[in-house]
């Protein structure tokens, strides 16, 4: 791979630490209110909380799904390792990217997703790495539950959305 000459070498602006600064505290600000909320009693009672239910559902229905590749190791490690081939996909089409050259996408979202419509999300490299790795991580997720012999469809219909 041709490297570019050190002059034409893309430089990274620093950080703006006042600015991160700045998001920081409005971030936590707001992780503040939202805990408080949360925890506010309702209706002058004591705010009733679902979460150790829906926690224990959630293990309860990735462990019906992990016990059904667990049967046949060798399908978990094919399964990892398609997972691990497309990381090192994403990877290294970043640091083509990273180094002026053009570098196809590895995980494209569906046309009709409007969580990434934003041109950002493509332009900026940050944001395309992350909204790859989600979609590479997503995809093969769905893939593994889908792929879950004797789990009943139940089971695979909740499995995405704990």
């Amino acid at each position: 791979m041709d490297k570019l000459p050190e002059t034409e070498q893309p430089t990274l602006a620093a950080p703006d630490f006042d600015e991160l600064s700045r998001n920081l505290g409005l971030f936590l600000e707001g992780a503040g209110k939202a805990t408080a909320a949360y925890f506010k009693p309702a209706d002058g009672g004591a705010a009733k909380s679902n979460f150790a239910d829906e926690a224990a559902e959630a293990v309860k229905t990735f462990g019906h799904v992990a016990e059904s590749w667990m049967v046949d190791p060798q399908r978990v490690v094919e399964a990892q390792s398609r997972l691990g081939a497309q990381f090192m996909e994403l990877w290294a089409s970043t640091l083509r990217r990273a180094q002026g050259d053009g570098a196809d996408a590895v995980a494209e979202p569906e046309p009709k997703d409007a969580r990434f419509q934003d041109p950002e999300w493509s332009k900026n490299p940050i944001f395309d790495f992350l909204k790859q790795a989600y979609l590479i991580t997503s995809r093969w997720a769905e893939d593994v539950v889908e792929g879950a012999d004797h789990v009943d469809e139940s089971t695979k219909q909740k499995a995405p959305s704990t």
